[in-house]
C-alpha cells in the first residue's frame, strides 16, 4: 500500500484576555494518565493511607490541570486515560479538569483509540492513524502536533515548529522538531518548541505532583552506625511538593554486626520508620566485603558457597561444587549472595 498522504487539521481557540501568553509554544504531554488506578504493588496500608492512594490518580491529574493553565499552550494525553477499573470519580474529576482547561484556553488532545465519552472538551485523534493537527493561540496556529503512525507522508514544514507524538519510539521522527513517546518517569513533560521550525533549543522539564511516590534505596553498612534509624531517616530521598504517601523498600549491605537484623530486627526496624505516610520495608543481605577471597579455608565465602552447592534452585547446573580447602571465586560469591539471599532475608 503506497504511502497516505497526511493532511493538516486547523484548530481555533478564543482569545483570553485574563490569561495572554506569549513566547514559544508550550505543550504538556502526560502519558497513560489512568484516571482512577491505584498504584500497584502496594504493602498493606491503614486507612488514611489506603485513601491518598485511592485519590493519587485524581490528585495527579489536578496538579497537571493547574500546571498547563499556568504553562502550557496545549495539554496532550497519549494511551489511556482511564484505568479500565475507574469509576464515575475519574470521569468526574477529567471533565472538571477539561472544563477548567477550556475556561483558560489551554487545548486538549487524546492521542489514542479508547473509547472516550463524545462530550468532552477535548479533540481525540486516533494513535494508529497519521495525521497533523494546528495547535492554536490567540486564534492563531503557532505548532503542529503530528501523529506519527503508519507510512503516510506530511506537509512540508511551512514555518510552524512540529511536535510528534507516537507510541513508538523508534518511529521516524524526520520533520518534527519534538518527539513525544510514552516513556517518561514523571507524571508529565512540559516540551519548549521553538517558535519557527528547525530552530532547535527544544526544552523539557517535568511537571505533576506524585502523591504516592516509590524508592528502592541500597545502602552499604559494612560498619555499625550509631544509630541506625536515624541513617535511614538522613539517607531517605528528600520530599517532593505534593508527595502525600512514600513507600521506601530499603536494601542494606551490612557486615558480620547486621547479623541480628536477620531475626525480627529489620521488622522493627521497619516498624520504627513507618508511619500514616510512609511504609518501610528492609531486606537485609551480608556486604559484598565479606565475600573477598582471603584465602580462609573457612572463611564466610567459603561457608555460604558449601551450603549453596548442594541445590539448584533455578535448574540451570551452575552451582558451586563443594571444594573442600579452596577459597570460592569472591564474584561467583557475590554474584550467589544476591541471587539466592535476598528472598530468604526479606522482611517488613
Amino acid at each position: 500500500m503506497p504511502p497516505q498522504n497526511a493532511r493538516r487539521t486547523s484548530r481555533s481557540a478564543s482569545s483570553s484576555r485574563d490569561n495572554k501568553r506569549t513566547g514559544p509554544p508550550r505543550v504538556l504531554c502526560v502519558a497513560d494518565l489512568l484516571l482512577g488506578a491505584i498504584p500497584a504493588n502496594l504493602p498493606a496500608l491503614s486507612s488514611e493511607a489506603a485513601a491518598i492512594a485511592a485519590e493519587a490518580s485524581l490528585t495527579t491529574w489536578e496538579s497537571l490541570v493547574d500546571a498547563a493553565i499556568k504553562e502550557a499552550d496545549a495539554l496532550i494525553l497519549t494511551g489511556r486515560v482511564f484505568d479500565p477499573a475507574a469509576d464515575l470519580r475519574a470521569e468526574r474529576a477529567l471533565r472538571s479538569g477539561l472544563e477548567r482547561l477550556a475556561a483558560a484556553d489551554v487545548s486538549v488532545f487524546a492521542v489514542s483509540d479508547e473509547p472516550l465519552p463524545d462530550d468532552l472538551s477535548l479533540t481525540q485523534l486516533a494513535d494508529d492513524e497519521a495525521s497533523e493537527t494546528e495547535l492554536p493561540r490567540d486564534g492563531k496556529a503557532i505548532a503542529a502536533v503530528r501523529v506519527l503512525a503508519g507510512q503516510a507522508t506530511f506537509p512540508v514544514p511551512d514555518g510552524l515548529p512540529v511536535l510528534g507524538v507516537t507510541a513508538d519510539p523508534d518511529a521516524d521522527a524526520d520533520g518534527c522538531d519534538a518527539l513525544f513517546s510514552a516513556s517518561g518517569a514523571a507524571p508529565g513533560t512540559l516540551l519548549t518548541l521553538p517558535e519557527t521550525t528547525g530552530a532547535g533549543g527544544v526544552r523539557s522539564k517535568p511537571r505533576g505532583e506524585r502523591p504516592v511516590r516509590f524508592f528502592a534505596p541500597v545502602l552499604e553498612l559494612s560498619e555499625e552506625p550509631d544509630d541506625l534509624s536515624v541513617t535511614l531517616r538522613e539517607a531517605a530521598p528528600a520530599r517532593e511538593t505534593g508527595e502525600r504517601l512514600r513507600i521506601v523498600n530499603w536494601t542494606l549491605l551490612v557486615g558480620p554486626w547486621g547479623d541480628s537484623l536477620l531475626s525480627n530486627g529489620a521488622d522493627d526496624l521497619a516498624s520504627s520508620l513507618s508511619r500514616s505516610d510512609a511504609m518501610h520495608s528492609i531486606a537485609v543481605l551480608p556486604h559484598p566485603d565479606r565475600f573477598a577471597d582471603r584465602d580462609e579455608e573457612t572463611s564466610e565465602a567459603a561457608a555460604f558457597a558449601e551450603a549453596l552447592s548442594h541445590f539448584d534452585p533455578l535448574g540451570d547446573g551452575d552451582a558451586i561444587p563443594a571444594l573442600a580447602g579452596v577459597a570460592p571465586d569472591a564474584d561467583r560469591v557475590r554474584s550467589l549472595a544476591t541471587r539466592f539471599a535476598a528472598p530468604l532475608l526479606s522482611a517488613g
